[in-house]
C-alpha cells in the first residue's frame, strides 16, 4: 500500500508548472470556425453586414486567445429557403467540425446558422457529438443552453421561434408584394431585358434593346425553336438560317451572378413574360415558373410602358401551345405497334425490320430471340413466327375496332365517376381522422413539456417523474411521426387516384373516336392514338394474341356487360380477365359461427355462404365457361344469362397432370380385412382426436 501511495508523491510525470499555473506556452489553442451570412443587401443597412459580423467574431477569438481556422462566408443565402445540403459553406464548416479541425463555432445569432428547426437540431447534434462549442457574437443573443435536462427542449423552442419569425416575415412580404401587384406596381427584383430604372426610380424602355426583342419574337413566330434562337443570338451557326449577320448580341449582366451570353431561360423570359405586354404578374406561393394553379397568381395592368401588345403576347402563347403538340421523335416510324408487341413463347420483345429484295422493300415484325439468341433470357432461338407488317397491323386494328364498338362509354364514365368518388371520399375521411389525431398528440406534447418545465429539482421524486415524462414524450413523438407518415401515404394515394381517374377519362375519350380517327389520321397520329389505349400485345405461337389495354381501363371496362364482353384473346381483343367488374371486393363464403348467436364467433364455426351468395350478387361474382361456338353465337343474350361468360379452348388435350395442386396419381391400396390404407406402399395413419368441439366434459348432476 505504501508503494502505491508513493506513486502519487512523485510528480515528475505531471505537466511542469510555474507556481500553481500551467505554462501558457504548453496550452493548446482552440481553432475557431466563423460563419458569416447575409441573405439580402438590405441587411447591410440594418446592421447585419459581413464586416460587422467579422469584427465581432474576431474580438471573441482574440479575447479567448484562439486561432481562426477559416471564414465561412455566405452572401445572399436564405436560411429559411435553403437546407444544409444546399449551403456549401455551412456544409464545409460542419465537415471540418466532424473531422476535429474546428473546435469552436462562432456565429452572429442563431438565425445566421439556420431558420429551420430540423437543421438547427442537426447542427446541435453534430457539435455535441464532436465536442464543438457554439458561441454567438451578438450582444443581445442568449448563449447556448447546455443544461442536460432542459437544454434540448429549450433550444428546440428557440429554433421553432426563429423558424416562425421567418415564416411570418415571408407571409408579410407576400401580402405586401400581392398588394403592389394588384395596384400595377413592380414587385422588385431584376428587371426584364430591355427595361431600366431612371434617376426618378421609374421604369423605362431601353431604346436600343427594342429591336432585339422584336427580332426574338419574329424568329419564334416564324417557327424557330428556343434553342435555335439562343444559338442565333450568340452568333452560332443555325441550320436553317446560317449565322447572324451582325454577329452575337451582347447581353449585359444584371449583376455579377448573371452570365453575359444568351441562354434558354433568358430567351424564354423575353418571349413568355407578360411584363413586356404591360402586365404585372406575381405568384403568391412559390416561383411563378412552377406554379400551375391560376388562383395563386395576381395579375394587373402595370404602370410601366409596354414593349408589345396583348394581342402579340396571345399570339406567342398560341405558338407555344402549337409547338407543345408536336409528336415525339419515337413516333417517326412507319410501324404502328413497335415497342408494344411481346412474344408469348419466349417473353422477348418483337423488333421491327425492313428488308429489300429485287428492288422491293418488305417490312416485318420479328421476335428478337429469333435473330440473336445469345442476348435473350431464354438463350435459344424462338419458335414463334415472323409477321408481315401490313397483315399484322390490319389484323390488330380490325379486332381492336370490333372490341371498342361493344363498349358502353356512357356506362363506363358513370361507373368511373361514382367509384372514384367513393374511393376519394374514403381517403379524405382517413386524412381528416389522422389530422384530428395529430391535433390531440400535439396537445399531449405541449402538456408533457409543461410538466417537465414545472418539475422541482429538489423533489425526491424528481428522477422518477422526469423518466416517466420523458418516456411518455418519446412515445408521443413516435406516434406523431407515424401519423405524419400515414397522412403522407394517404395524400399520395389520393393524388394517385385523381391522376388515374384523369388518365382513364382521357383514354376513354380517345377510344370513343378511335374507330373513325384511325382510318383518316396520319401515320404519326395513328401511332399516338394506339399508344394512348394499348399497353401491351402478346403474340402466341399458335397465331392468337392477347391485347392489354391501358391499365386503368381494366377497372371500368363495360361494368354492365351481361355476357362478359370480350375475352382475353385475339378473337375478342380484350384487356384482361377481370372476374369482378364491380371494382369492389365482396365475400362469397367465409368461416362463421352459430347463426343464432348474438356474436359471430360461437361454435360451431363452419364455412357458410355470405352476402355475395344471394340475390343478383351470385351472377356478378361467378363465371360460366361455354364453348367457343356458343360464345360467338352470343348464347348469353339469347338465353338471358346474367353470369359472366368465358369461352374455353384447348380443353380436349388437358390431363390429370395439368391440374394445379392436384396432379398426383399415386397407387392406392385398401385392405378389406384391416381397413389399412397404403399410398405408393406407405401406410397412412391418423391420430385419434384428443379434444372434440362442443363435447360434454363434465356431468354436474
Amino acid at each position: 500500500m505504501d508503494d502505491f501511495q508513493s506513486l502519487f508523491k512523485d510528480m515528475s510525470s505531471r505537466p511542469k508548472r510555474k507556481g500553481n499555473v500551467i505554462n501558457k506556452a504548453e496550452k493548446k489553442k482552440e481553432k475557431y470556425g466563423i460563419l458569416v451570412r447575409v441573405s439580402t443587401d438590405m441587411q447591410v443597412e440594418d446592421g447585419d453586414s459581413i464586416q460587422m459580423q467579422k469584427e465581432l467574431a474576431g474580438d471573441i477569438v482574440t479575447k479567448n486567445e484562439g486561432v481562426i481556422h477559416d471564414w465561412y462566408i455566405e452572401e445572399g443565402i436564405s436560411a429559411s429557403k435553403n437546407r444544409i445540403a444546399q449551403r456549401p459553406e455551412l456544409q464545409r464548416l460542419l465537415d471540418d467540425i466532424e473531422s476535429g479541425i474546428v473546435t469552436k463555432l462562432v456565429a452572429y445569432k442563431r438565425d445566421r446558422l439556420t431558420r429551420n428547426t430540423g437543421d438547427w437540431l442537426a447542427i446541435l447534434e453534430i457539435c455535441a457529438k464532436n465536442q464543438c462549442d457554439i458561441i454567438f457574437s451578438a450582444s443581445g443573443e442568449a448563449q447556448l443552453f447546455n443544461d442536460p435536462v432542459y437544454g434540448k427542449v429549450f433550444e428546440t423552442i428557440l429554433g421553432s421561434i426563429s423558424e416562425m419569425e421567418s415564416a411570418n416575415t415571408s407571409m408579410r412580404v407576400r401580402d405586401t408584394m400581392s398588394s403592389l401587384a394588384k395596384s400595377g406596381e413592380w414587385t422588385g427584383g431584376t428587371l426584364p431585358y430591355g427595361y431600366v430604372k431612371n434617376e426618378y426610380d421609374q421604369i423605362e424602355i431601353e431604346g436600343d434593346k427594342v429591336s432585339i426583342v422584336d427580332e426574338i419574337i419574329d424568329l419564334y413566330l416564324s417557327g424557330l425553336g428556343v434553342h435555335s434562337i439562343v444559338k442565333w443570338l450568340n452568333g452560332e451557326q443555325v441550320k436553317t438560317l446560317g449565322r447572324r449577320e451582325g454577329g452575337a448580341v451582347k447581353k449585359e449582366a444584371a449583376h455579377k451572378a448573371r452570365v453575359t451570353h444568351w441562354t434558354k431561360a433568358s430567351v424564354e423570359s423575353v418571349l413568355f413574360n407578360p411584363f413586356y405586354a404591360g402586365i404585372i404578374e406575381y405568384s403568391k406561393e412559390g416561383h411563378k415558373a412552377y406554379q400551375k394553379d391560376e388562383d395563386k397568381f395576381v395579375r394587373a395592368k402595370g404602370k410601366h410602358p409596354a414593349m408589345r401588345t396583348v394581342e402579340k403576347q396571345r399570339e406567342i402563347y398560341k405558338m407555344r401551345e402549337k409547338k407543345a403538340l408536336r409528336p415525339a421523335r419515337s413516333y417517326n416510324t412507319t410501324f404502328l405497334f413497335s415497342d408494344l408487341i411481346v412474344c408469348g413463347y419466349c417473353g422477348e420483345k418483337y423488333q421491327t425490320r425492313n428488308t429489300t429484295k429485287n428492288g422491293n422493300q418488305y417490312s416485318y415484325y420479328c421476335c428478337s430471340s429469333r435473330q440473336n439468341s445469345s442476348k435473350t433470357a431464354t438463350g435459344h432461338h424462338c419458335l414463334n413466327k415472323n409477321y408481315k407488317k401490313n397483315i399484322l397491323e390490319d389484323f390488330l386494328i380490325g379486332h381492336l375496332k370490333d372490341y371498342l364498338k361493344q363498349l358502353s362509354f356512357a356506362s363506363m364514365s358513370d361507373y368511373l365517376s361514382e367509384n372514384m368518388n367513393k374511393q376519394k371520399s374514403g381517403v379524405r375521411k382517413s386524412i381528416e381522422a389522422i389530422e384530428d389525431d395529430l391535433k390531440k398528440l400535439h396537445q399531449d406534447e405541449e402538456k408533457i413539456l409543461r410538466l417537465l418545465m414545472d418539475l422541482d429539482l429538489n423533489s425526491p421524486l424528481y428522477t422518477t417523474f422526469k423518466e416517466k415524462y420523458e418516456t411518455e414524450y418519446a412515445r408521443v413523438l413516435s406516434e406523431v411521426a407515424e401519423k405524419k407518415k400515414a397522412k403522407y401515404e394517404m395524400e399520395s394515394s389520393l393524388t394517385e387516384k385523381e391522376d388515374n381517374e384523369l388518365s382513364t377519362k382521357r383514354a376513354m375519350e380517345v377510344m370513343k373516336d378511335f374507330t373513325k380517327a384511325i382510318d383518316t389520321a396520319s401515320m404519326q397520329k395513328k401511332r399516338m392514338l394506339i399508344d394512348k389505349i394499348i399497353n401491351k400485345i402478346v403474340l402466341h405461337a399458335d397465331g392468337t394474341c392477347d391485347i392489354e389495354l391501358f391499365a386503368p381501363i381494366a377497372a371500368v371496362e363495360n361494368p354492365q356487360n351481361n355476357n362478359g364482353g370480350a375475352s382475353n384473346n385475339s378473337e375478342d381483343s380484350s384487356n384482361g380477365e377481370n372476374l369482378d367488374n364491380s371494382g369492389d371486393s365482396v365475400i362469397i363464403n367465409d368461416s362463421f359461427g352459430d347463426p343464432n348467436a348474438s356474436i359471430p364467433t360461437p361454435q360451431p364455426v363452419l364455412y357458410r355462404p355470405m352476402f355475395a351468395s344471394y340475390g343478383k350478387a351470385r351472377a356478378k361474382t361467378s363465371v360460366t365457361f361455354v364453348s367457343k361456338a356458343a360464345y360467338e353465337n352470343k348464347v348469353g343474350e339469347k338465353l338471358g344469362l346474367q353470369k359472366l361468360l368465358k369461352p374455353v379452348k384447348d380443353i380436349r388435350q388437358l390431363k390429370k397432370t395439368d391440374m394445379k395442386l392436384n396432379g398426383e396419381m399415386p397407387k392406392i391400396e385398401v385392405d378389406p380385412q384391416t381397413y389399412e390404407v397404403k399410398i405408393d406402399g406407405q401406410m397412412i395413419t391418423c391420430e385419434a382426436a384428443e379434444v372434440v368441439p362442443m363435447a360434454q366434459r363434465y356431468f354436474l348432476f
